[in-house]
């Protein structure tokens, strides 16, 4: 494909870009909701979620994390809003689902599942920006285990 072809559909590199996040985002919430529906246990459900980004970034697409880190670079409002849209979608799902475990009565009344939410999305993009960054001192397992402590502190896993 020559490049004349990609400016019959693309404005821009900007604008090519911007999609290619869409894209990304796509995938990633597409496999974060197929996931979160075969887990009742919320502690496993997000444990899996944390799993599968870690996957989805060291593994699949180690380079699309690189990409994503641009926006955050470069300060482009355009495309920092369509990481805001990624990040918010993913702190809605994982909402969903403590919420759903809170009315079963599997999680605490008083957890703040929009917080929790956002410490989740903290700790993945952390993690993201560590291997993108091709850094090498926390495995998956260590960040299991922020993740466990976070679940535990807030009484999430039952105990």
């Amino acid at each position: 494909m020559s490049e004349a072809t990609i400016y019959l559909h693309f404005s821009g590199k900007k604008e090519l870009f911007i999609e290619i996040l869409r894209e990304a985002r796509r995938l990633a919430i597409n496999l974060v909701e197929r996931t979160m529906e075969l887990y009742d246990d919320p502690y496993q459900g997000v444990r899996k979620v944390v799993e599968l980004h870690y996957h989805f970034i060291n593994a699949q697409y180690p380079h699309l994390v690189k990409c994503m880190l641009i926006p955050i670079m470069t300060r482009d409002a355009d495309m920092r809003a369509e990481l805001q849209i990624y990040d918010k979608a993913i702190m809605e799902l994982i909402a969903r689902l403590l919420e759903r475990a809170k009315e079963e009565g599997r999680v605490p009344e008083h957890l703040p599942v929009k917080g929790i939410g956002r410490v989740l999305v903290g700790l993945v993009v952390g993690m993201a920006v560590n291997l993108s960054l091709e850094y090498d001192y926390l495995t998956l397992e260590e960040y299991m285990e922020s993740i466990d402590l976070l679940i535990k502190s807030v009484g999430m896993d039952g105990a």
